[in-house]
């Protein structure tokens, strides 16, 4: 499947899917003629069963296509991992009930009671946990076979308030389920933010699969989707995001007056009014100038290439100041991270092991310098676009 920037009716046609507008989505659809590109899009962006339906239902013209037998295969491949997840998670929540453990799960676990694995499939376990719980979670998953990478072992060094670091390094079992142990949701220079202390306090007991587990309330989830969609990584999700805004929406999981309530308290306005712009427009109540035109870059932001976070936090820096002072910032680390990354206290190895810190800051997956100059216009361009969201005023009201 060979990688290639999406062309504009390709944009339009994984909108439309993605916003539900199955008829439209057809329309599109049969203006493409070479499906390459979209199967590759698809396995980038994680929307690999949503694609595939689609074709199972509107395509009758697949019986000799041996790319689509290839991306069929692989759907198959990640339903498997996707219930093996669901498996491996469960037990492990089981677990952590039995032994007290102040957890909730997020994400793709948290929506299997509403929403089944023939409508989204995820990739690994997130579950957030209590910060004074981290340790003993840590343990009883390594009882329940997970460990982190390289054998690495639990100290306390691995939860640090600095840079966005969120969860624990991630933990693998022999199934290949990858766990990650959250202590926060918001990087804000707190070990464990309001946002997750609420969660926890507020969490409900729910029954899937034979299993009870705890999750958070539906506007909970919601508001986690539109950080994690857009402030975190600013849009670098990508149209995944939408794809579960309308799952939540077909499944009555959308409660406005409670959602707007908490984006006010957890200061995410922005974020809520972003994705509230784009169910108005799929009911037809955008007939504002200024909406359509916000709406226009939320589709860019959401449909372009996932790239590494920090291109676009280098862009979004103020002036050559701010954008040497981010270089600083994110490429030489300091201490703590160092220690989390190397389990070393010893200051003078870990003097020693910076530079290898450095090199592997410039990379990373999903980064190059070559990479970095070729589309830097292109990165400058998202920039001012997530900018213009930034000081524009996106209230629903003002497009009712």
């Amino acid at each position: 499947m060979n990688k290639k920037k999406l062309s504009e009716i390709e944009k339009d046609f994984f909108w439309e899917l993605a916003t539900n507008n199955i008829q439209n989505s057809i329309k599109v659809f049969k203006k493409i003629d070479d499906m390459d590109g979209l199967f590759a899009y698809c396995n980038k962006h994680n929307i690999e069963e949503h694609f595939h339906r689609f074709l199972e239902k509107n395509n009758e013209n697949l019986e000799n296509n041996d790319t689509f037998f290839r991306f069929s295969d692989l759907v198959k491949k990640k339903k498997i991992q996707t219930l093996m997840n669901i498996r491996s998670g469960l037990k492990l929540c089981e677990e952590f009930g039995k032994n007290k453990v102040n957890y909730v799960t997020l994400k793709g676990l948290s929506y299997i009671d509403i929403i089944d694995v023939d409508s989204r499939l995820f990739r690994d376990l997130d579950i957030l946990v209590d910060i004074e719980d981290i340790q003993k979670s840590v343990e009883i998953a390594q009882k329940n076979g997970f460990k982190f990478k390289n054998n690495k072992i639990f100290t306390k060094e691995l939860i640090t308030k600095n840079l966005d670091k969120y969860c624990l390094p991630q933990m693998y079992n022999k199934d290949n389920v990858v766990l990650e142990i959250h202590y926060r949701i918001i990087s804000n220079e707190y070990t464990q933010c309001k946002l997750s202390s609420d969660i926890l306090t507020k969490k409900k007991l729910i029954s899937a699969y034979g299993h009870q587990f705890f999750v958070p309330p539906n506007e909970y989830k919601f508001i986690h989707l539109a950080y994690h969609s857009i402030s975190k990584g600013n849009f670098d999700v990508g149209v995944s995001s939408i794809f579960d805004l309308f799952l939540f929406k077909r499944n009555g999981m959308i409660n406005s007056d409670k959602i707007n309530q908490l984006a006010q308290i957890y200061n995410l306005s922005r974020d809520i009014d972003i994705l509230n712009l784009v169910l108005l427009e799929s009911e037809n109540k955008l007939n504002n100038l200024n909406g359509q035109k916000y709406l226009t870059i939320v589709k860019s932001l959401f449909l372009q290439p996932v790239v590494n976070k920090r291109i676009t936090g280098y862009h979004l820096a103020s002036g050559l100041l701010g954008k040497l002072s981010y270089l600083i910032k994110y490429l030489f680390v300091g201490k703590e991270i160092l220690k989390r990354d190397f389990n070393f206290n010893n200051s003078i190895i870990l003097y020693l092991l910076t530079p290898l810190r450095w090199l592997r800051q410039i990379t990373l997956k999903g980064f190059s310098f070559k990479d970095f100059l070729l589309n830097y216009n292109d990165e400058r361009r998202r920039a001012r676009n997530i900018l213009s969201l930034k000081r524009a005023s996106l209230n629903k009201q003002s497009y009712k």
